[in-house]
């Protein structure tokens, strides 16, 4: 029933969405949704909520919740819970995770996975993985990232196998107000993946995205608002040229310390 499974994430924000589906080297919260190493770089407790219509009018629905908890100033932990699916097919996702900058160009993240699987007139299956990543910064403007998902259980033929996954991904700051990005992902057999993706800051409280994705084929865009630093907001679709459209939208609150008053 797991097999095709791989145990990923399948929500990753809607940022991730409009980015045609990347997010391995996101260096903000909705990054560790792909690779666990960003919590290294993550300094401020933060909480998501994420909402995507997988393909318009199949009635498919889909949402995770995250909480980013640093642990001093060089690490945090990381929660999310995923659902997705129909009635007569439910996937839940619960993943926990920790990541440490080992350096202020080098961070390395650990996650485990709960992967359950629930399909009417079906005895329920379940399979647990782990995910690690690494993160590295390159003279400020170019960051690499690697992440691969191992499940714990391989059985051929079994109901509660599921592939493993490897992501891998660059990320170039062309200007002050673009980045550009681009990533590759295989899950078991499959071939891979192939995304790039531009994110343009048109002012402080505004960013553009487009994406691109090949085999297969697929279109991302969207917008960031960000009307207040301790809130962000995400909206952003995906175009499949066979399936639709699927639009997403994500929350997010950070708690901002307090500016000290003689500041």
């Amino acid at each position: 029933m797991l097999k095709g499974q791989s145990g990923l994430p399948e929500i990753r924000g809607a940022k991730s969405t409009g980015l045609g589906g990347l997010g391995i080297c996101l260096q903000e919260p909705d990054g560790y949704l792909s690779n666990s190493s960003v919590l290294g770089y993550l300094h401020q407790t933060s909480f998501s909520a994420h909402a995507q219509s997988r393909f318009t009018g199949t009635g498919i629905r889909a949402g995770s919740i995250q909480a980013i908890l640093p642990s001093g100033t060089h690490s945090a932990f990381g929660l999310n819970m995923e659902w997705y699916g129909l009635p007569e097919y439910l996937r839940q996702l619960v993943r926990m995770g920790y990541g440490r900058a080992l350096s202020p160009n080098l961070a390395i993240g650990l996650s485990f996975h709960y992967l359950g699987l629930h399909v009417s007139q079906a005895e329920p299956a379940a399979n647990l993985g782990f995910d690690l990543g690494f993160m590295i910064k390159i003279n400020g403007d170019l960051g690499i990232g690697y992440s691969s998902y191992n499940p714990l259980y391989r059985g051929k033929g079994s109901k509660t196998s599921s592939p493993g996954a490897n992501l891998a991904g660059l990320s170039y700051q062309l200007s002050e107000g673009v980045v550009l990005y681009a990533e590759w992902e295989k899950t078991g057999d499959r071939p891979w993946k192939s995304h790039l993706a531009l994110d343009y800051r048109v002012v402080p409280v505004l960013s553009l995205r487009m994406g691109f994705t090949a085999n297969p084929a697929g279109l991302g865009a969207g917008i960031g608002l960000q009307p207040d630093p301790r809130l962000a907001i995400d909206i952003s679709f995906d175009f499949h040229p066979a399936l639709g459209i699927s639009p997403a939208l994500s929350l997010r609150y950070i708690f901002v310390p307090k500016e000290n008053g003689t500041d």
